[in-house]
C-alpha cells in the first residue's frame, strides 16, 4: 500500500505520514483537512493527532462552509467539522460530469465567498447556496 507524507514545504520537515493516498489538502487555523482514499480526514497540527476520518466519499477536496466540510461526491455530501460524521447531503446539487472527469479535475467546483458556496458543473449547471439547512 502506497504511503503519503505531510511535509512543511517551509522548512522540509515531516510532519506526519498515512497509508493511502492522500491529496486536497486545506488548512483551517491548526487542523488540516485531506483527502485520504476517497474520504475526507482531520489531523490537528498542534497535537499532532488524527481528529478524524470520514465515510463520506469525495471526488476532489473538501471546502469548509457554515460550519462543515462540503465534500465533492455524486450526492455532494457534508460532514461536521467537529467530528467528520455525515450530515447530509445538498438536495437536487450535482458536481462535475462524472462519465468524463477525473478526480483531479474536480478542484474548484466549490468555491466558498463572502458568505456564500458556490456550486459549478461542467454540464452546465451553477449554484449558489447561503446558508444550509
Amino acid at each position: 500500500m502506497p504511503k503519503a507524507a505531510f511535509v512543511d514545504v517551509q522548512t522540509g520537515t515531516k510532519i506526519f505520514t498515512v497509508k493511502g493516498i492522500a491529496e486536497f489538502g486545506r488548512l483551517q487555523g491548526n487542523r488540516l483537512v485531506y483527502s485520504l482514499a476517497g474520504a475526507p480526514n482531520a489531523y490537528d497540527l498542534d497535537c499532532n493527532v488524527s481528529l478524524w476520518h470520514s465515510d463520506v466519499p469525495s471526488f476532489g477536496p473538501a471546502v469548509l462552509f457554515g460550519g462543515r466540510w462540503i465534500a465533492l461526491s455524486a450526492d455532494t455530501g457534508n460532514v461536521d467539522g467537529n467530528t467528520g460524521k455525515a450530515v447530509q447531503r445538498l438536495a437536487d446539487v450535482k458536481v462535475g460530469y462524472y462519465d468524463f472527469m477525473p478526480a483531479r479535475f474536480m478542484s474548484g467546483y466549490l468555491v466558498p465567498d463572502n458568505g456564500k458556496l458556490y456550486i459549478g458543473s461542467s454540464n452546465g449547471f451553477f449554484g449558489c447556496v447561503s446558508k444550509l439547512p
